[in-house]
């Protein structure tokens, strides 16, 4: 453990270890980006896509006097 303090304390305030903390931060920044939140923000915005599409395809339905029963359209997931 000493030989990691001594370490720190060698290298503290260098421009390396700056550059190097930087990076580090950076990377992990990115990386949790990309891993957790894009996902998320991809499905939310998939959801919200089919919900326009079905309001404007029972729109256009309803404009043509076609009566589109309920659950039309919807994806069920097998249980299990």
């Amino acid at each position: 453990m000493s030989t990691l303090v001594n370490m720190y304390r060698a290298m503290r305030g260098s421009p390396a270890a700056l550059l190097g903390g930087a990076m580090l931060i950076t990377g992990t920044v990115v990386v949790g980006y990309k891993r957790l939140y894009e996902p998320y923000a991809a499905r939310k915005r998939r959801e919200e896509s089919e919900f326009i599409a079905e309001y404007i395809f029972r729109a256009e339905q309803h404009a043509k006097g076609i009566e589109v029963p309920d659950g039309f359209g919807e994806r069920h997931q097998a249980d299990g």
